[in-house]
């Protein structure tokens, strides 16, 4: 990938040293993956100090080496340029600012010169979900030509690492963005200047930081404000979202959910998943997916490619019957006989409602016995003060299922209790042997495992 702005004309860059370097570079912060034609940004961390690594990163295919300004810097660069004078070193004054102010120049160039179109994903819940099935479309269509976020890369450092893998040849950047901080979105959106932008939902996540519901609106919408003071090209709005809904319908919003008043209608009629427009009548189909959440993501991701590339409906839902969820994230497995519901990555009191609603679903409508299904449930950490108020709210929901089986993973055991007395609790994830998950399998035909990320329940599954 080709970065003309590598040297930037302020006092970002304080010193350069031997300026015969190439101009082609892959960019990289992790001194343990070092790409070809490799340049590496030296982020200072709390336990890490890059400069611990350079003399055996000199040992390897990096041109260009970023670092901050000090004096231990400065004096371990001028000893290295003696025995590798082909390297190039930058010394700057604050690294993250530096890559920052160089994706933000790198993706207006991108815009300017190349007509590139950045949709930013965020939202509460569903934003990646919705960020893989756009791609796998949008590259369907247009092979090589789409970047998106890669991993969970979604904040002030990976925003730009994103935004940096852009070149000539990308049409389109789908790039997700993730707040945990007030504050954080704002800065995204001055660094991706997106030209689209969508906020999949809001929900009760991150709430230690945040000032309730209403605060985790605040923030998340900030993407909205953001295009409509810049006058950019379209938001996708939901209005089915009980926050969302209040933003204004102006002329570059675009509306979706249930309703009939929406530009997009997405809905279950009976067991079919329908996309009406303001003429036509699609059906959304794909045999990988789970519940009304996810078919909703697929269907805005199908609107939302609609919109970028123009192509014929009946091609783009075509290519969304072959999209299949990535690792961890509503993904069905087969272990033995027994079929597991895998949705691992995160949790917050929005996801564990839709998922045990998505599972539930798709156990009407493949007539599973309820009394051979099992559901583990795991801890939903980052809720601040009011944690055991929303796991006592999911104790509570589900109840109203008494015939499906139940295990909880975490340390708020009791609260579970309350509503489910017979509830089998454990403290952590290596409270399963292998004995008992065994058995676990051999009673139940369906097994539905949600929970945080730390507690790693996917490991469950390969208890041998």
């Amino acid at each position: 990938m080709i970065y003309k702005n590598f040297f930037l004309q302020n006092k970002e860059v304080l010193h350069v040293f031997n300026q015969n370097a190439l101009v082609k570079f892959n960019l990289t912060v992790d001194s343990r993956s070092i790409p070809a034609d490799a340049a590496y940004v030296g982020i200072p961390g709390k336990r890490y100090d890059p400069l611990d690594h350079l003399d055996e990163l000199l040992q390897k295919g990096i041109s260009l080496y970023v670092f901050q300004n000090e004096a231990k810097v400065l004096e371990k660069i001028k000893q290295a340029i003696k025995e590798y004078p082909e390297k190039l070193f930058l010394i700057v004054e604050d690294c993250v600012s530096y890559l920052q102010e160089l994706a933000s120049k790198h993706v207006r160039d991108w815009q300017k010169r190349c007509d590139g179109k950045l949709l930013a994903i965020t939202g509460s819940n569903g934003k990646t979900t919705t960020k893989e099935m756009t791609f796998h479309l949008l590259n369907s269509f247009y092979p090589n030509q789409v970047i998106a976020t890669e991993k969970n890369y979604n904040n002030h450092l990976g925003v730009p690492l994103t935004i940096l893998r852009i070149s000539d040849e990308t049409k389109f950047a789908l790039v997700e963005f993730g707040s945990n901080h007030p504050g954080e979105m704002e800065v995204l959106c001055q660094i991706a200047n997106p030209n689209l932008g969508i906020t999949t939902n809001i929900g009760a996540t991150h709430l230690e930081f945040f000032d309730g519901l209403f605060g985790v609106f605040k923030e998340e919408a900030f993407i909205y404000q953001f295009l409509q003071d810049n006058q950019r090209e379209a938001f996708f709005l939901n209005k089915d979202d009980e926050y969302l809904k209040k933003l204004s319908s102006t002329n570059n919003v675009i509306t979706y959910g249930t309703e009939e008043n929406c530009d997009f209608q997405l809905k279950f009629e009976a067991s079919d998943f329908i996309l009406k427009t303001k003429d036509q009548r699609y059906l959304i189909e794909n045999g990988t997916i789970t519940g009304i959440h996810n078919f909703t993501n697929l269907g805005i991701a199908c609107v939302m490619t609609h919109y970028l590339s123009k192509n014929d409906w009946k091609e783009i839902l075509s290519k969304a019957k072959t999209f299949k969820p990535t690792k961890n994230r509503s993904q069905w497995l087969s272990v033995g006989s027994t079929k597991v519901f895998l949705d691992a990555y995160n949790a917050n009191p929005t996801s564990m409602r839709v998922a045990i609603d998505g599972f539930l679903h798709y156990l009407e409508q493949n007539q599973v016995e309820k009394d051979k299904t099992l559901i583990i449930l795991g801890e939903m950490m980052e809720l601040g003060d009011d944690s055991k108020k929303y796991h006592l709210e999911i104790s509570k929901y589900l109840s109203d299922f008494p015939e499906v089986n139940k295990i909880f993973i975490g340390k708020n055991e009791e609260v579970f209790k309350q509503c489910n007395p017979g509830i089998i609790t454990l403290e952590e994830v290596t409270g399963f042997t292998p004995k008992e998950w065994e058995a676990i399998l051999q009673r139940h035909s369906h097994v539905m495992l949600k929970g945080s990320r730390s507690l790693q329940l996917e490991s469950i599954i390969d208890i041998t």
